[in-house]
């Protein structure tokens, strides 16, 4: 066995714990930390170590001892950031469409990451809509950032709807296919709008309560 391949060992054996690691525990482990920068990049290349994003990477499926899901993922390409959007909507059952792309929203610029995992989308908000997620447990315990269901419905409709006008029963059964609206918190999505200062959205909500009346 080479001594390259036994280093990978050692690294491999204090890493496979963790579902990611940055380039900022390299001096760390090693006495170089461009030495052992350069080392991974050959991991990576030999399928071994899974490159992220630049500075940010997770071991091979097989040489990891936990999982990581893409909502973690997403959560840590890009921060500050949470799910919402289409791939919020699909997880809680709201559409019927399988969305594959990761949504999320930031106070930072649109940007996008594609990696071995899938695509990472990323909408700019601004500061004061920044709100109304929570940490969810995904599938294996680890804690990520999710937009609620009646927050995702109000991101998708604030970022993607131009005007008020177009909220009607027609836009509600035909453009947007809501389904398991019983889920929705009205007083919610009200306070949400509030919040927000977007009359647009009040309006949806108006509109959606007398929809679900019917």
């Amino acid at each position: 066995m080479g001594t390259r391949e036994m280093k990978y060992l050692s690294f491999k054996k204090k890493l496979q714990g963790y579902p990611y690691f940055t380039t900022a525990i390299f001096g760390a482990l090693a006495g170089s930390e461009k030495t052992l920068y350069n080392q991974v990049n050959k991991w990576v290349k030999e399928g071994k170590v899974v490159r992220l994003r630049k500075g940010l990477f997770t071991l091979n499926d097989d040489e990891r001892r936990v999982g990581i899901s893409k909502k973690l993922i997403a959560n840590i390409l890009y921060s500050p950031s949470y799910i919402s959007l289409e791939y919020a909507l699909s997880h809680y059952g709201m559409i019927p469409e399988a969305v594959y792309a990761v949504t999320s929203l930031s106070t930072k610029k649109t940007q996008k990451f594609s990696n071995r995992f899938g695509e990472f989308l990323y909408r700019n908000i601004k500061r004061d809509a920044f709100f109304g997620f929570e940490a969810l447990k995904d599938e294996f315990g680890f804690d990520c950032l999710i937009a609620s269901p009646e927050k995702a419905l109000m991101d998708y409709l604030y970022l993607n709807v131009e005007a008020a006008s177009e909220f009607d029963e027609s836009f509600i059964e035909e453009s947007l296919r809501l389904q398991n609206i019983e889920r929705l918190d009205f007083r919610k999505m009200t306070k949400f709008a509030e919040k927000m200062k977007s009359k647009k959205l009040l309006k949806f909500v108006r509109t959606l309560k007398g929809w679900v009346k019917k």
